[in-house]
């Protein structure tokens, strides 16, 4: 007797290499939108790039310009005021024209009655060629108001061996242009989205909800020419289409980044691999590429033992874009000393006023400082009239 089994074969684990497939985001990649979003406000006036409305259109609609399949491509929201009326048009064929384009209707996500009503429409699709073959873009838009909000539909995913583990790997098309081998590339246009595809690594091999930090390692990082894997570095081959993904163990060259033996922690993105650092070494090896610091943390100890940690989020100063190159020393003096200083917004009739704590780097630290792992208070002001009175005493708010 012959059996059959109706049992899916199970692809092998290469080493070193993977198929992805497709596989459609869920509300547990809430990070991955978060670092692929394009996120847009609508005006009445036409793109240059539009060259007719769709018909049939309300009083109360909004044009947009995206960047989608590696061009700019207009869209149109129409009765935004109304998410279950509203109708969303994007020029899928790159013609310029919205009359001959079908219309998207949303589906309405619920909020409280605190938060306005978010609404999306998709997934839609668009393709286009190049020197490779046919590229498909998957996006889905979601609105809020006039602003809207263009991320993946979804991203490449697949199992690879490393070493002697085996491990899940993702990559999404962060730029929304049809690719996946787009790598990290400064300037940054958002100073918390990469503007690249995005790699994922499940490093603790749990397979659960993608581990992401503002501040230390991650398991979602930009795409990179290598991945740093504890201590041994591994170059990325990514297929244009996403089809597939090829890993192989190098042994890069080195670049010298000095911080003057600062106590610090180090998250940087770059072209070259992401990398976190930590300590108070006088200088660490890292490969050439060029690099953003995304976070800095500064730990320093006063004449009288005290412990002050200061943090600086993406505004890092000369260390927002920087080079390493092979063979020489890349130096940056952070921390003390420190300069304050105020900045004052008026609006109307409200003045604002707020502090700035910047590093030797130019790097701008976040307040509160902690000083004993205890978070500092506000501090105090006065505002003194031309001939020194006090006119009002009072202390500044975090926030």
């Amino acid at each position: 007797m012959l059996i059959v089994s109706t049992c899916a074969k199970r692809e092998p684990v290469e080493e070193g290499q993977s198929k992805l497939k497709f596989k459609s985001m869920s509300n547990q990649d809430d990070v991955l939108v978060g670092l692929s979003a394009q996120y847009l406000y609508g005006t009445k006036d036409k793109p240059s790039e539009l060259k007719d409305l769709p018909k049939g259109l309300t009083a109360v609609y909004a044009c947009f310009l995206a960047e989608l399949a590696g061009r700019s491509t207009p869209a149109v929201l129409d009765s935004y005021g109304k998410p279950e009326r509203s109708r969303l048009y994007v020029d899928t064929n790159g013609d310029g024209c919205l009359s001959n384009e079908k219309s998207y209707r949303p589906k309405i996500i619920k909020h409280s009655k605190h938060i306005a009503t978010e609404y999306k429409f998709g997934p839609i699709v668009m393709k286009s060629r190049g020197v490779e073959g046919e590229l498909v873009t998957r996006f889905y838009a979601t609105a809020y108001g006039t602003r809207l909000a263009f991320f993946p539909a979804g991203y490449q995913i697949g199992k690879v061996g490393l070493g002697k583990n085996t491990y899940t790997v993702a990559v999404v098309d962060g730029n929304l242009d049809g690719r996946y081998d787009k790598v990290f590339s400064l300037p940054l246009r958002d100073p918390y989205c990469p503007g690249c595809d995005l790699f994922v690594i499940d490093l603790n091999r749990n397979g659960k909800k993608w581990h992401y930090s503002l501040s230390g390692p991650s398991e979602v990082m930009p795409l990179a020419r290598m991945l740093k894997l504890k201590n041994t570095f591994y170059g990325i081959d990514v297929a244009p289409d996403g089809t597939s993904i090829a890993f192989k163990k190098v042994q890069p060259e080195f670049g010298t980044l000095d911080v003057s033996g600062a106590n610090v922690k180090l998250k940087l993105w770059s072209n070259a691999a992401e990398q976190y650092l930590f300590g108070s070494e006088e200088s660490w090896q890292i490969p050439p590429g060029t690099y953003s610091a995304r976070f800095i943390e500064l730990n320093e100890i006063d004449s009288e033992r005290n412990a002050w940690t200061f943090r600086s989020y993406s505004d890092a100063g000369s260390l927002h874009d920087f080079e390493i190159r092979t063979g020489q020393t890349t130096s940056f003096k952070i921390g003390p000393p420190f300069s304050i200083k105020t900045e004052a917004k008026q609006v109307a009739d409200r003045v604002s006023i707020g502090l700035k704590l910047e590093g030797g780097a130019g790097e701008r630290y976040s307040l509160p400082v902690m000083k004993g792992g205890k978070r500092l208070p506000a501090p105090t002001f006065k505002i003194f009239s031309e001939s020194g009175k006090v006119l009002v005493p009072g202390q500044f708010e975090y926030g």
